[in-house]
């Protein structure tokens, strides 16, 4: 009777350790079909296993299937909109084979006549490329001229191309290596450079455009660099402009939707504090003649100076003394001599472009 008490216990014992050691059973069971099989029992487990497998270049990912294939997909995408250096990936199938208790995530490059090996060195290409840009920032810059830099580096190194030359046009090799690309390329260049400085950043896709969002100070900014970089031919207005960067929703949603696109994460934008026209001086409440001369100042040499106005009373007045030449004096003591004087006016963005004209008067 004594020996069927304890081995009642030993049995009671070995039931509870098994059932605190589920998830291990569950775990050396799936191993046991298939060794190479990553078992996630959450979506960062998952989020790391993918990350790592694209990291090491691997193309095929056995992954538990407690796991639905939909969750895998849209985890994967995260994967790949969160770090742009996998630009070279494309999710070609998630697979269920037979009485397996795995997916089969595989990944290949975007291209299919391009080798891993082949990834493999336009993933160096685009390294290089960003150290490059990293290293020429000046010494003791602050955040925000960091930022600044990589924004205008990229614009003012980049060409907008309407058509692909192959699928690796529109992504950051398009940007970085190859100099020419299209909005994407921009956005993953931006996102690749501000992660390697240790910046959160991320984007945004919607309706075939996509963009930047941008950490600083405990607050989140818009930037866009695509379309910050000018599309004009005529060398005297052909200059970068900075309406798109660190912005705000107020003046940021004018020409972005900000409701449209099923992203992951949309960060709230409500501070001017690092918007370029604040930090600039350029943001103005009104029409100061000495405000303008001292930015114009700032900006000697620069064929084109962006002044905004902060609400549509400014505007109107501003563009009002410039019909009336108010200021007009002044302005030409701040420019070179022999330079013109011209205006531009954008009513949506409640900017006045002031152009140096280096010829005579």
């Amino acid at each position: 009777m004594k020996a069927l008490k304890i081995m009642s216990m030993a049995l009671l014992l070995f039931l509870c350790s098994c059932a605190e050691n589920s998830d291990y059973y569950e775990d050396y069971s799936i191993r046991q079909q298939e060794p190479n099989v990553e078992y996630a029992d959450n979506e960062e487990k998952l989020y790391d296993i993918i990350y790592k497998s694209i990291a090491e270049f691997q193309t095929q990912v056995l992954i538990s299937d407690n796991n639905s294939s939909t969750t895998i997909f849209a985890v994967s995408s995260r994967v790949t909109d969160d770090n742009p250096e996998f630009f070279w990936t494309d999710t070609s199938s998630i697979l269920h084979a037979g009485n397996t208790n795995y997916n089969q995530l595989n990944i290949s490059p975007l291209d299919s006549n391009t080798s891993i090996d082949d990834v493999k060195k336009m993933c160096e290409k685009v390294s290089d490329a960003a150290d490059s840009i990293i290293k020429d920032i000046p010494d003791g810059a602050s955040d925000w001229e960091k930022i600044l830099f990589v924004h205008d580096t990229i614009v003012n190194n980049t060409h907008y191309q309407l058509d692909d030359t192959d699928k690796y046009t529109n992504t950051v090799y398009g940007c970085l290596v190859r100099k020419s690309t299209q909005n994407n390329g921009y956005t993953q260049a931006f996102q690749y450079i501000m992660k390697r400085l240790g910046f959160e950043c991320g984007n945004v896709y919607n309706g075939g455009h996509s963009w930047n969002y941008v950490r600083l100070d405990g607050k989140y900014y818009w930037v866009d660099t695509a379309w910050d970089d000018p599309v004009y031919e005529d060398s005297s207005i052909n200059s970068i402009t900075h309406y798109f960067f660190m912005a705000d929703n107020e003046h940021f949603k004018l020409e972005h939707d900000l409701e449209k696109g099923n992203n992951y994460f949309v960060p709230k934008c409500d501070s001017l504090d690092k918007y370029y026209y604040t930090v600039d001086g350029s943001y103005l409440k009104s029409f100061d003649i000495d405000a303008i001369t001292d930015v114009m100042r700032r900006h000697a040499g620069e064929k084109k100076i962006e002044l905004v106005f902060a609400d549509d009373k400014a505007y109107e007045n501003a563009k009002e003394s410039m019909a009336n030449s108010c200021g007009v004096n002044e302005m030409y003591e701040v420019i070179p001599e022999g330079s013109s004087i011209s205006y531009g006016y954008n009513d949506d963005k409640r900017m006045l472009n002031i152009f140096v004209n280096q010829e005579k008067k």
